[in-house]
């Protein structure tokens, strides 16, 4: 049976997301790779399964505004593809570049975009701090500090570039982060939406620099 996960429901309508009964479809089809292969390669945690749909699949949606660009979306750290899978799922027509320095975890991500049909996505093995090109959107779960990676979407960025990275599950961050590029806002989804408070970084590119 295939799972429609309330989650999914509500992030993507708080997102303004609409998703095809075919993009869900992908999307469970890279949950099962996620709780059989991911984990079994340990790409991701072995207390994860039971949750992958609210903790990783619809907390990937949160970070949707990246993509309405068009792209291209950079993901930092992506690991096994979160959360750049499933936003090029649901984004088909949006370019994104998932970055990750572990051989491995790209080789996994690579094995992923190939079994689900994933054909808008580059799984690149690279170091961040060596990625040269800029783009329009920017994602990030928390594979860095705020201030990493803050200076990082100003160096990435395009004016007029998003960037959303994840912040905190266990509530509202204080932040304090100045930037002479960068809008810099934090923003909360409250547990109605997903598992816990999703606290996330949001950026805006508003000059050259």
């Amino acid at each position: 049976m295939k799972h429609r996960s309330p989650a999914v429901g509500v992030i993507a309508a708080w997102a303004g997301l609409t998703i095809t009964d075919e993009q869900h479809d992908r999307l469970d089809r890279y949950a099962g790779w996620l709780r059989t292969e991911a984990v079994g390669a340990g790409g991701i945690g072995p207390g994860e399964p039971s949750r992958i749909w609210d903790r990783h699949i619809a907390d990937s949606l949160a970070f949707s505004e990246v993509a309405r660009a068009g792209g291209p979306v950079i993901d930092l750290g992506t690991g096994v593809g979160l959360p750049a899978v499933p936003l090029a799922i649901t984004h088909p027509d949006c370019y994104f570049v998932a970055v990750d320095r572990s051989e491995r975890r790209i080789d996994l991500l690579r094995r992923a975009t190939s079994v689900i049909g994933v054909d808008n996505l580059e799984a690149r093995l690279a170091d961040i701090d060596r990625v040269e090109e800029t783009f329009l959107g920017l994602t990030s779960r928390a594979v860095a500090g705020p201030a990493e990676t803050v200076r990082r979407a100003e160096r990435l960025l395009r004016r007029g570039g998003v960037a959303i990275m994840g912040v905190s599950r266990s509530g509202l961050v204080p932040l304090d982060i100045e930037s002479d590029v960068l809008t810099i806002e934090v923003l909360a989804l409250p547990s109605d939406i997903l598992e816990g408070t999703l606290t996330l970084l949001r950026m805006v590119k508003h000059v050259d620099g």
